[in-house]
C-alpha cells in the first residue's frame, strides 16, 4: 500500500492566522472604519449645510456630533451615531410646519437681509440690526383709521435712532424699516400676517448617507489591511 504524507504546516499556519486576524484584528478594524466613517460623514453633512441654508452663524454646523464606536465582544453590535443637536433640524431635513410664538410667525423678508425689495426667496441671513430681538416698536395709538394708525407709526418711527414700526397691512400685521427724513421710505422687514410658515424639505443627511455607503467599504478595507500589518498576518 502507498502511503502519501501531507504537509498542513501552510495549513495550520493560515488558519491560526485566521483565528488571530478575527480576535485581535477584526474587532479594532471594525470599531476604527465606523469611527472613520463617522467622523467623515459629519464634514460631508457640514458642508452639505453650507451649501443649502441660509446659516447666520457657525452653530448649526457646529451642532453636528459623533458618539464614536467601542469594541464589544460581537462586531455586529458595534455602531457609531451622527446627528445633531440643533432641535429645528428636523424640519430642514423632512419638511413641517412652524408656529409663532405669539400667535404670529415672523417671516424676515429680503430687506432684512439687505437685499433689494422683491418677490425672490431670501439668500442671506438678517442683518445683525435687524434681528428681531434688537427691534424695539414705539407704541400705538388705537384711535382713528388703519391708515391714520400707520401714519403716525410712520412717523414717530422716523424720529427714533432704528427707525421701525409696526403697521396693518391687507394681509394683516407687518414690521417696516422708515428711512429717510424729508421723504420717507417704508419697507418690510418681518411679514406678520401668517400664524405658521410651512418649510419644504431640504434634505442634507440622506445625501450624506449615501455618499458614504459609496466610501464606506474602502473606509474599512484600509483598516482592515492595517491591522493585518500591524499583527503581521495573511502575508502583510
Amino acid at each position: 500500500m502507498n502511503h502519501t504524507k501531507v504537509d498542513m504546516h501552510e495549513v495550520e499556519d493560515l488558519a491560526a492566522d485566521l483565528e488571530r486576524f478575527a480576535h485581535r484584528a477584526v474587532p479594532f478594524a471594525a470599531r476604527n472604519g465606523l469611527n472613520d466613517t463617522a467622523f467623515q460623514a459629519r464634514q460631508v453633512w457640514q458642508k452639505a449645510m453650507g451649501r443649502s441654508f441660509t446659516i447666520r452663524n457657525k452653530y448649526v454646523q457646529r451642532s453636528v456630533r459623533v458618539d464614536k464606536a467601542e469594541i464589544r465582544s460581537r462586531v455586529d453590535s458595534m455602531h457609531a451615531v451622527l446627528g445633531s443637536v440643533f432641535p429645528g433640524l428636523d424640519k430642514q431635513e423632512f419638511g413641517g410646519t412652524i408656529a409663532g410664538k405669539t400667535g404670529n410667525k415672523a417671516i424676515p423678508t429680503r430687506v432684512a437681509a439687505g437685499q433689494s425689495m422683491g418677490s425672490g426667496e431670501r439668500t442671506r441671513t438678517v442683518r445683525a440690526p435687524n434681528r428681531l430681538s434688537r427691534i424695539h416698536l414705539p407704541g400705538r395709538k388705537g384711535g382713528g383709521s388703519k391708515r391714520q394708525r400707520n401714519a403716525i407709526a410712520v412717523r414717530k418711527a422716523a424720529r427714533t435712532k432704528r427707525g421701525f414700526a409696526l403697521i396693518e397691512t391687507k394681509r394683516g400685521r407687518a414690521i417696516v424699516k422708515v428711512t429717510g427724513r424729508k421723504r420717507l421710505r417704508v419697507r418690510m422687514v418681518y411679514d406678520l400676517s401668517r400664524a405658521s410658515v410651512q418649510v419644504q424639505p431640504s434634505p442634507t443627511l440622506s445625501p450624506t448617507v449615501k455618499i458614504m455607503q459609496r466610501r464606506m467599504p474602502s473606509i474599512m478595507l484600509a483598516r482592515l489591511k492595517e491591522q493585518a500589518r500591524r499583527h503581521r498576518l495573511l502575508g502583510y
